[in-house]
């Protein structure tokens, strides 16, 4: 088991002795998935444009001091290839330069965030940022890994950080769905009951990245978890047999198609 505090991301996510959840994810759509993402030899961390912002976000509400040593503001009206931002970008050298419209952006999310009377409480009591968590499951003997936004050890509460373009509970339920939140919740927790003994109450606090930048808060009902344990035991099945044999084949079976519930619903 290790426990370490401001390893960078990009170490995080090279380390491929433990499995994580977005490992998980991809074994959960087949082990070939897997392989083309870890195994193949280009493996290399590039973050989206989105998850660029998500952590700057990230940063800007959790970690406001490196924020402020990252980022500055740029001349109200100038794009990046006006001249006044160039001069200023170079005077800064150590910081990025945002846009004044990216700056606006950012601090309606947070004016937003802070204005949300559960998100302020939760990001005024602290906590610790980024921690990365190495450990192997007891029931799988499997090497696993989770890194939490933030983690508050005296209130036992975890916070993860999303940022969407929409809050609205429908919406972001979909998309908790398609992105296999749940099975986030199930990591995390699975992993700090065997750390430390305890069980953390795991919380969703959602961002919106466009106006009017509402900010909403959520969490899993316990029964949910249970099937995100299933799933990620599976998951783990797959990732030792596929890994003994050294074959990460797609799936191979005949998979019977079916008119989905709600399709027959619209037609009706």
């Amino acid at each position: 088991m290790k426990i370490i505090e401001n390893e960078p991301i990009e170490k995080y996510h090279s380390e491929r002795e433990h499995l994580s959840k977005s490992g998980i994810d991809l074994l959960l759509k087949s082990p070939r998935h897997y392989w083309d993402k870890y195994l193949k030899g280009e493996n290399e961390y590039k973050p989206t444009p989105a998850q660029t912002l998500g952590t700057m976000i990230h940063e800007m509400l959790l970690e406001p001091e490196l924020f402020a040593s990252k980022y500055a503001c740029g001349p109200k009206g100038a794009n990046r290839n006006h001249k006044i931002f160039k001069e200023m970008q170079e005077e800064n050298q150590d910081k990025e330069i945002l846009t004044w419209s990216d700056w606006q952006k950012l601090q309606a999310i947070k004016d937003s965030a802070m204005s949300q009377c559960h998100a302020r409480r939760l990001l005024e009591h602290g906590g610790k940022n980024e921690v990365s968590y190495y450990w192997k499951d007891e029931v799988t003997d499997q090497k696993l890994k989770f890194r939490p936004d933030r983690i508050i050890d005296d209130r036992k509460i975890v916070i993860d950080l999303k940022t969407t373009e929409n809050a609205a509970f429908d919406s972001f339920l979909r998309k908790a769905a398609d992105f296999g939140y749940h099975r986030s919740v199930a990591l995390t927790s699975r992993g700090l009951k065997q750390i430390t003994g305890d069980d953390y109450r795991y919380i969703f606090l959602v961002l919106e990245t466009k106006p009017p930048y509402n900010a909403a808060i959520f969490d899993y009902d316990w029964k949910d978890i249970a099937d995100a344990d299933a799933e990620i035991d599976l998951a783990i099945e797959r990732f030792q047999k596929c890994k003994q044999l050294n074959v990460w084949e797609s799936e191979s079976s005949i998979q019977r198609l079916y008119i989905p519930r709600w399709k027959k619903m619209e037609v009706a």
